[in-house]
């Protein structure tokens, strides 16, 4: 059985990669043909527990 992580370093594989210029954010990817014209996202957390979505409000 492994070891523990709690108390103990963790190395992150993407790290040297966004410290050395060569990782990609997300503004990177905007001129890629799929995601041409994307805006952006808006996640909107529910107050109901347990509800039912009845409908979805997209107008601005």
């Amino acid at each position: 059985m492994g070891g523990s992580i709690l108390g103990n370093r963790v190395i992150r594989k993407e790290d040297p990669k966004f410290l050395t210029t060569g990782g990609e954010y997300v503004d990177d990817l905007l001129d890629e043909p799929l995601l041409k014209g994307a805006a952006h996202v808006t996640y909107v957390r529910s107050t109901v527990a347990h509800g039912r979505i009845t409908g979805i409000d997209v107008s601005d």
